[in-house]
């Protein structure tokens, strides 16, 4: 038993490591040794029958993602399995934790439960930022496209160009539309690709100016110009406005997280309290206050939602 509680602990303290992302610069052969036996077993963590069900639900496959770009932005590069695993493992550890501070094992399960159901809100926020990323590369993306083309470069020429000076998802896309077009892929059925992978505003327009340019022979640097422009406007607008909201999802950030924070602190200054909170009743008690807190934070999310909109 404790043998295995050590090596939880050590295996979750190993995953935090890789999870903060200070592990890309070099280091001694100790360290890439660690490194690569913790990747080890985090795959094989992953590769079992739990990890392979998650990695199967699309919001876990988000964060997975995630983490897998941020641990490759560090130079370690991680597959599905390795990134399950560690967060499998900062979970577990995250239980363990917890039971040990409030000397009770079924706090174990509730934080597990917890964990999970925080999976989807992370899911929607990465979703989030993914979107407003790739809005924000369309302005310049449109008048690099708009040059290239008024400097005389063919349409798929035009989206090499504008796909190796572009970062981000949106430069990926337009590189990966380049390739194809290059593998023998026609130029339409390329942008048809390029518009179904970037969710964002005149992407539609885009595509459609695009094949019909390529078929006419029609100048684009006033379309693309003016396009830019509007998209920015509408970045401007939806920037405003999420200024005005700001108000509202601090609201339901302190919704959420005030109860937990003054959970913890009174367990730890309050013997009686963690006593308490760790019998049958308290656990209750908890998975009551638990869900109630998560309904007022979806709440005043789609209010704000709805704002936005």
């Amino acid at each position: 038993m404790a043998q295995g509680l050590l090596l939880s602990v050590l295996a979750a303290l190993a995953s935090g490591f890789l999870l903060a992302g200070s592990i890309g610069s070099p280091s001694v052969a100790d360290d890439l040794l660690v490194k690569r036996r913790v990747i080890s077993f985090a795959a094989q963590v992953g590769a079992t029958g739990l990890g392979r069900a998650l990695i199967s639900w699309d919001a876990w496959g988000a964060c997975v993602a995630f983490l897998r770009e941020r641990l490759g932005r560090g130079g370690t590069y991680v597959g599905r399995f390795e990134a399950t695993g560690l967060l499998l493992m900062a979970m577990a550890a995250a239980a363990l934790g917890l039971s040990l501070i409030f000397g009770s094992l079924l706090l174990a399960p509730l934080t597990v439960a917890v964990a999970l159901a925080a999976v989807p809100l992370m899911a929607g926020e990465l979703d989030h930022r993914r979107k407003a990323a790739i809005t924000d590369a369309i302005p310049d993306l449109l008048r690099s496209l708009a040059l290239s083309l008024g400097s005389g470069m063919t349409l798929s020429k035009a989206i090499g160009y504008v796909g190796e000076r572009t970062e981000g998802e949106a430069g990926q896309a337009f590189r990966r539309a380049s390739l194809e077009v290059a593998c023998g892929m026609s130029v339409s059925e390329a942008l048809e690709g390029l518009e179904s992978s970037l969710d964002a505003p005149g992407m539609g327009l885009l595509s459609c100016a695009l094949v019909v340019s390529q078929r006419t022979g029609a100048p684009l640097d006033g379309l693309l110009n003016r396009s830019a422009a509007l998209v920015e406007e509408q970045a401007e607008l939806a920037q405003s406005l999420s200024t005005k909201t700001a108000q509202a999802r601090l609201s339901s950030r302190v919704v959420m997280l005030l109860p937990v924070f003054l959970i913890l602190l009174l367990s730890l200054i309050m013997p009686d309290y963690r006593a308490g909170l760790a019998s049958p009743l308290g656990i209750v008690c908890l998975l009551i206050a638990a869900a109630l807190d998560v309904c007022a934070f979806l709440v005043i999310k789609r209010i704000t939602a709805e704002v936005e909109l």
